[in-house]
């Protein structure tokens, strides 16, 4: 086998014209007896000049290859993030939806919960067993039954002793209010 002068790839002589990677010519010389030397001397620097070329070529070859990977890396990346943002932006309108509907929900139960607080016909018991009914609120309106909030151990009993309106019979007649709580400068029916 023969290699071709300019790539140096293996080729079998007379049965290829040019060379298969290259593409040089690789037709033999005809057969003559002693060709000039400076046919030879043009022939070597064209072969040096094809090799240069070749060689040339290769290396840009190799770094368009790698330019082309690195795009490759950059595209694929570039591709999984614009899925990732589609993902997320086509899941906005459903949390936008959540959140709208969550406000409108707490913002009806605050008014509902003022309403119910000052609304006479509410059963003062059903608000006493809710911790975040204010007492400030029972105690300032004059319809609170003192006997329901004598039986939640949460009232606090000073709201209970400031509150003049507080008959001391409903406070004597629990047993969990201490008479030291009673405070005996004020007012108590």
């Amino acid at each position: 086998m023969t290699k071709c002068p300019v790539c140096e790839t293996e080729y079998t002589e007379n049965e290829v014209e040019t060379c298969s990677v290259c593409g040089y010519d690789l037709t033999p010389y005809p057969p003559i007896d002693e060709i000039p030397s400076e046919l030879w001397e043009k022939e070597k620097k064209r072969i040096a000049v094809a090799k240069r070329v070749w060689k040339s070529s290769q290396s840009q070859v190799k770094s368009a290859q790698l330019m082309v990977s690195h795009l490759q890396s950059y595209l694929y990346e570039t591709t999984r993030n614009i899925y990732g943002f589609t993902q997320s932006q086509s899941q906005l309108p459903s949390q936008s939806q959540a959140i709208a509907s969550q406000s409108q929900l707490l913002s009806r139960l605050r008014s509902k919960r003022s309403h119910l607080s000052f609304h006479p016909r509410v059963k003062r018991s059903h608000l006493n067993s809710n911790p975040r009914v204010k007492r400030s609120h029972l105690n300032s309106n004059p319809r609170v039954k003192r006997s329901h909030l004598n039986s939640n151990p949460r009232v606090k009993r000073s709201h209970l002793n400031s509150n003049p309106r507080v008959k001391r019979s409903h406070l004597n007649s629990n047993p969990r209010v201490k008479r030291s709580h009673l405070n005996p400068n004020c007012y108590h029916a």
